[in-house]
């Protein structure tokens, strides 16, 4: 089912309400894949990476989802950093080429889809890369991340920004910051950064856990509640990451 309307440039803060005529994302809904590629930096890999939770997530589920990932990620790399090492034949890129993967979740860093000197440059790979990704057969998803803990504000103009982008390319953007965004209204108690008191940017095991569950409900189109994955957290806690996750998940695509 595909949707297509009016998109404000106004922040946002839960569900899909924005201030006026709000449109759903134009894609809320994709096959389940099978094999899945994470294209990204140091937001997908720390704590043994989202892609590494999302497999184990699709694997304890009944019956049990066969979903193979990998990642190919570089700490502080933009989507035009990898695109220039697919171009020049990069052994660690050679894997996109070779994977035969149904989708290829596209990761930016946090603040070039927002400064305009980098924002270019996110609109252009953005492009490139979906080209690229469309020649091998795969669809391409696009990562909404969170913003900075010490920048207020800065996930919720993020929403906008990504729901744009999957306009403009007609793809699937994984709402993970607007979960984030939940998980701070109810559930504040749980820690979604990194402890380091200088680490602004980077997850915490919940924070990553929590974006695996949005990468889980929004790609296999299933609520992760229940699911007996916990990645070591508390049953507890994992469980509010679990129901938070689906809540922006059928918030944000209207399900």
């Amino acid at each position: 089912m595909r949707q297509s309307g009016r998109l404000l440039a106004l922040p946002v803060f839960l569900g899909v309400l924005l201030v006026g005529c709000q449109s759903v994302p134009s894609v809320v809904h994709i096959e389940p894949p099978e094999r899945v590629l994470f294209i990204g930096n140091s937001l997908t890999y720390f704590n043994w990476g989202i892609d590494h939770h999302f497999m184990e997530l699709a694997a304890s589920s009944s019956p049990p989802l066969e979903v193979q990932t990998k990642s190919v990620v570089s700490a502080g790399f933009m989507l035009w950093s990898h695109y220039r090492q697919i171009e020049s034949n990069y052994p660690s890129t050679r894997i996109l080429a070779e994977g035969d993967w149904d989708v290829v979740v596209l990761q930016e860093i946090m603040r070039a889809p927002l400064d305009p000197e980098l924002q270019p440059l996110f609109r252009q790979y953005a492009h490139l890369l979906h080209d690229h990704i469309a020649t091998l057969g795969a669809e391409t998803v696009l990562f909404m991340t969170w913003g900075r803990d010490d920048t207020p504000g800065m996930t919720e103009q993020l929403v906008p920004a990504y729901l744009e982008m999957g306009k403009e390319l007609n793809v699937l953007v994984v709402p993970v910051g607007m979960a984030w965004l939940r998980a701070a209204k109810d559930q504040p108690d749980i820690r979604l950064y990194n402890e380091d008191p200088l680490d602004h940017v980077h997850p915490s095991l919940c924070g990553t856990y929590l974006s695996a569950c949005v990468f889980y409900a929004s790609l296999m189109g299933l609520s992760p509640v229940g699911l007996p994955y916990t990645a070591g957290l508390d049953e507890e806690v994992a469980q509010s990451l679990q129901q938070v996750a689906w809540d922006a998940v059928t918030g944000f695509y209207r399900w």
